[in-house]
């Protein structure tokens, strides 16, 4: 937990130092959708005869606030579908499942390297991670992104690509 401060407050300190040279010209509120491949951490990987569904499609939406040319806040809600466990005795078998979800707050610094490409960090409440962004049209973007969560006890690495559109 005091890592994803630690990180926050490290992106909210990069976001307002970075210069930001041909920056998009992007409105205030922006809203996403993003679609991922999650793989959660597996903690029963030393454990003979327990087989894990450690993998699952996950999806998300976000809405965003630019505070400045490089620093937006960014709230929303993540689904991680549903993981699963098996243990084989014996005797048969016994299959445990759990589906994990998690509303997101958190600061997100970005930077421009021309009009259509840039970078960014984010980092917040259960997250952290970082990705490239694609602008078009002046008013959107597409993100490809890795991103690490805590959720409950569980850790997981999400790929996403995600799609944004500005008003």
């Amino acid at each position: 937990m005091k890592k994803s401060y630690l990180l926050c407050s490290l992106a909210v300190l990069c976001g307002i130092g970075m210069v930001h040279a041909g920056t998009p010209n992007q409105p205030n509120i922006y809203l996403g959708f993003g679609l991922s491949e999650a793989l959660a951490d597996n903690p029963y990987e030393d454990q003979p005869g327990v087989e894990v569904d450690n993998q699952a499609a996950a999806y998300r939406g976000i809405i965003g606030y630019s505070l400045l040319p490089n620093l937006a806040i960014e709230a929303g809600y993540i689904s991680f579908g549903e993981f699963s466990a098996t243990m084989k005795t014996p005797f048969g078998s016994a299959t445990e499942s759990v589906s994990l979800s998690s509303p997101l707050v958190g600061v997100k610094a970005y930077a421009y390297k021309n009009r259509e490409w840039g970078v960014f960090g984010k980092a917040g409440l259960p997250y952290y991670g970082g990705g490239v962004s694609w602008y078009y049209g002046g008013r959107g973007s597409l993100n490809m992104s890795f991103e690490r969560y805590q959720v409950n006890e569980a850790a997981i690495n999400s790929v996403s690509l995600e799609l944004l559109a500005a008003f």
